[in-house]
């Protein structure tokens, strides 16, 4: 049985792995941020620039992708 008296933890989710060439200011694709969707659709036309090669780059498109469909089926 599990014990449900101790706190789980916080799980931090990141997009965009921290050793991916990008720019701080377009790190941040919280959904509460004002810049959202201008991060969003930045990183999907110029993370290959400098990125193309590193092991996560397809798998962090495809999540990219995903949050640009979640903003047009808005």
């Amino acid at each position: 049985m599990r014990d449900i008296t101790q706190p789980k933890g916080l799980r931090i989710v990141r997009v965009i792995p921290l050793d991916m060439d990008v720019p701080a200011s377009r790190r941040n694709v919280d959904v509460c941020n004002e810049q959202h969707e201008t991060n969003v659709r930045w990183l999907l036309r110029n993370l290959a620039v400098r990125n193309s090669e590193h092991p996560e780059f397809e798998k962090t498109i495809t999540k990219l992708k995903s949050m640009a469909r979640r903003l047009v089926s808005k």
